[in-house]
């Protein structure tokens, strides 16, 4: 299974070499995008040959549009790359598992174990990924 995870992060730097650490499996890339009004130099610590830093960098602001435009930087990177990803999953940098995945990749492991961030914040989303609806099959184009 091939795998892009995507990390939106802008504080705790210490945690991300962790989070890379935990999700790293073969068939898996990360893509990071650091907010640009943050110094990028403390998250450079999880520099590794599958890890990719997003450039242009853009100043993020919670809930506005830029938030949306940083995500998207990171999927066109990751799919820049032509690399036939299974999943592209989204994930904050305070995010971390309680199971890790052992076996290729196991993303529904990585969504059904997802805890609280780790700056103490609820992970709203967490109910909405649980409730194992149905994916909607969709495709991504950038031109």
């Amino acid at each position: 299974m091939k795998i892009a995870y995507l990390i939106l992060a802008h504080h705790m730097p210490e945690h991300l070499p962790r989070l890379v650490r935990a999700l790293n499996d073969r068939g898996v890339d990360f893509d990071i995008h650091v907010d640009a009004k943050t110094d990028m130099t403390p998250f450079l610590g999880c520099a590794a040959p599958n890890v990719h830093f997003v450039a242009p960098r853009i100043p993020v602001k919670w809930g506005r549009w830029s938030l949306v435009e940083a995500t998207l930087a990171l999927m066109r990177q990751a799919l820049s790359r032509r690399v036939p990803y299974d999943y592209l999953v989204l994930l904050s940098g305070a995010c971390f598992t309680r199971k890790i995945p052992n076996d290729g990749g196991a993303v529904v492991d990585l969504i059904d174990n997802m805890v609280a961030r780790l700056d103490g914040a609820p992970y709203r989303a967490v109910d909405l990924l649980l409730r194992k609806e149905p994916a909607v099959p969709f495709q991504v184009q950038f031109k």
